[in-house]
């Protein structure tokens, strides 16, 4: 339906939220007594509540700010920039605010490890501290400028922080976490003992920021307005904040948020992201030395700020206060931490009378948060990349499809990839013995046998996941055995997963496009600056993804921006198919795609994937592995039957199915 809601009735909807809310933040602020406090917390609380529920009034004002966002943001912004003007005689707030900038930059920093990519990084103190005491030690034995020192301390940060991760690049994300505690613990304890950095005294006297010949000591005089000097502090933190807030939301909403998003142990799969050509070991290291970054940067301000910098500034409980921005405010909602971030340096400056019990309430909070609202304060959205207004382009596909991987020598005889006696042990358990076979271009390869019989492990040895004992095998004639996952995927070898891998909480295109991610071209510039180049990109993965979508189902391209969670089972199935298909592959591993499906779904998918074979990827070999019979017998060129991990019978499906040993595997002597 068409809104008919005037653009003057919204603006007066904002205007008296925003103003409303501004009065409130600033009466907050001003409150001394703690009685009086309490009280008026209870009515913020109450008028949330109140909101939430009174659906004639939550209606038209969510409408207006969801419809103008620009004048939103920009009125936001007034107020903010207005802050240090109504707090003129409270200098003390101003450096409060101030100091919640600085916690709301790293707070983004940690959710580029954390909320984006899952890396635990319960250290983030120690790279703030590491920025803090370069930025000192740098002004106060060098003489550089306060400017050059700030980049300086992030880039330290970001060095030490490669140095620790370099040595846990073969182990889990946890072991990450680990040494980041025991990193906190061993750089408190250097930085007591050292006397070339102060020793316990810490390092004092470090110049105050300045810009050339203008002191941040100075009183702020706009047209006979005098603003307290903590002013100056104020607005080079909201700059540099709102630039550092830019630059984290365009790499969120762009493939490299997607990337980090696809190995995150909490949203995404890390084997699956692996098999979809991330290298997750690099983009690991590149989102853990970019929240460093952010931590450093915050540090290095700190110590400018401040003029000082000591070993209490550098704790273990201040890295937990840091983590737990991201946690109340939503891991991977950048809003959300920035508002966590904020409230997390008002409150206990607030509550300064409960300090002593200060502790126990924000624990009772914590949990309550886990148990009651574990998506935090403002969930995550849904990625749409910048994209404000989405209309699918395009008609149904005519042929042709989304290439796939170039096939040398074409020719429907031309043996694709062939293995060689592959063996897999685990333990004394023997998964796959000497399995040796051959698919063919355009061929669909049936691989059947009980549960256990080791087909799925035979996949898991195709695409790098497990090494083999023993054998080999090779794709075009090259020999790939050993190569890792991502390597299998360039090389031509997708697959879909017994269980499935979909990010049900990311939307439909996000899941077809990690399918893509090796495949694109631009990169953090582009998602900085060049965001035209980023869009026309991104405006040819759409295109190619509708074209996938519609091969299946021509009712998903309209759910491209939906979340996964949201669709029909056998939907999220074509999902999968449609994203192995996205790489592009020669040979495609089907690993029980209608599983959990009812018979007329099992037919249906069936149908479609050959289907889709025969008119758009007459080249794609395929192996699927299934329970079903019929769709065994009705989709498969031949057939190959497998038990306790040995190959026991090979051909077309009618010969296969009257082998004596698979009968017995089946139903027993």
């Amino acid at each position: 339906m068409k809104n008919t809601t005037s653009p003057l009735k919204d603006f007066s909807l904002i205007l008296a939220c925003i103003a409303s809310a501004s009065a409130l933040i600033v009466v907050f602020i001003k409150i001394t007594n703690l009685s009086v406090l309490l009280a008026v917390i209870l009515v913020i609380i109450g008028i949330i509540y109140f909101f939430n529920k009174a659906t004639v009034i939550r209606d038209p004002v969510t409408r207006a700010f969801k419809q103008r966002k620009d004048f939103v943001l920009s009125c936001i912004m007034v107020v903010i920039v207005l802050f240090p003007v109504i707090l003129r005689s409270s200098p003390y707030w101003i450096f409060i605010l101030t100091l919640a900038i600085l916690w709301t930059i790293v707070a983004l920093g940690i959710n580029i490890q954390f909320g984006s990519a899952g890396i635990i990084n319960l250290g983030a103190a120690a790279f703030f501290g590491v920025g803090a005491y370069t930025a000192g030690m740098l002004s106060t034995r060098l003489g550089f400028p306060p400017l050059l020192n700030l980049l300086l301390g992030a880039v330290m940060s970001m060095i030490v922080g490669a140095l620790l991760f370099i040595p846990i690049l073969k182990t889990r994300s946890y072991y990450l976490a680990l040494v980041t505690i025991a990193f906190i613990m061993a750089l408190h304890t250097l930085l007591n003992n050292a006397e070339w950095l102060g020793g316990a005294q810490g390092i004092v006297n470090i110049d105050i920021m300045s810009i050339g010949g203008y002191s941040f000591l100075q009183e702020i005089n706009i047209l006979g307005l005098k603003l307290p000097s903590q002013a100056n502090f104020y607005y080079l933190a909201l700059v540099l904040g709102c630039l550092l807030l830019i630059a984290n939301y365009r790499i969120w909403n762009s493939w490299i948020g997607l990337t980090w998003n696809s190995f995150n142990e909490d949203t995404g799969d890390e084997l699956l992201a692996q098999c979809m050509g991330v290298e997750v070991k690099k983009w690991s290291m590149i989102a853990f030395t970019a929240g460093n970054f952010y931590i450093g940067l915050a540090g290095a301000f700190y110590s400018h700020m401040t003029t000082y910098i000591a070993p209490p500034d550098i704790t273990f409980y201040l890295s937990l206060l840091f983590l737990s921005a991201v946690i109340l405010g939503g891991v991977d909602s950048i809003l959300g931490v920035t508002v966590a971030a904020v409230l997390l340096v008002i409150m206990p400056e607030k509550l300064r009378a409960l300090q002593q019990y200060w502790i126990i309430i924000f624990g009772i909070i914590l949990v309550l948060m886990l148990i009651f609202r574990r998506q935090g304060l403002i969930p995550a959205r849904v990625r749409t990349y910048g994209l404000r207004f989405f209309q699918p382009t395009g008609s149904s596909p005519s042929g042709g499809g989304i290439k796939t991987h170039e096939i040398t020598n074409p020719g429907t005889n031309t043996k694709l990839f062939r293995s060689e006696n592959l063996s897999k042990n685990f333990g004394g358990l023997t998964a796959v013995s000497g399995v040796t076979f051959h698919i063919s271009e355009g061929e669909i390869l049936g691989l059947i046998g009980p549960n256990g019989a080791g087909k799925t492990t035979l996949f898991n040895l195709i695409t790098g996941v497990y090494k083999p004992d023993g054998g080999r095998f090779f794709l075009k004639d090259e020999d790939i055995t050993g190569l890792q996952p991502y390597m299998i995927k360039k090389k031509g070898i997708s697959r879909t997963f017994q269980q499935s891998r979909l990010i049900l909480g990311a939307s439909v295109y996000d899941n077809l496009f990690i399918g893509m991610l090796e495949s694109f071209r631009t990169g953090f510039f582009d998602a900085l600056i060049r965001r035209k180049a980023f869009r026309r990109e991104l405006d040819q993965a759409i295109e190619k993804g509708n074209e996938l979508l519609r091969q299946f189902n021509e009712e998903l391209v309209q759910k491209g921006f939906e979340r996964t969670g949201d669709i029909s089972q056998i939907d999220r199935r074509r999902l999968e198919i449609c994203r192995a298909l996205a790489t592009k592959p020669a040979l495609l591993l089907l690993d029980e795609p209608t599983a959990g499906m009812t018979p007329e779904e099992s037919v249906e998918l069936m149908e479609d994937i050959k289907r889709v074979q025969k008119n758009y990827y007459p080249d794609l070999a395929i192996i699927l592995v299934e329970h079903d019979m019929m769709v065994i017998e009705g989709i498969t060129d031949r057939v190959i039957a497998l038990n306790f991990g040995q190959k026991i019978a090979e051909g077309s499906f009618e010969e296969v199915s009257r082998n004596k040993e698979l009968m017995e595997a089946y139903l027993g002597k």
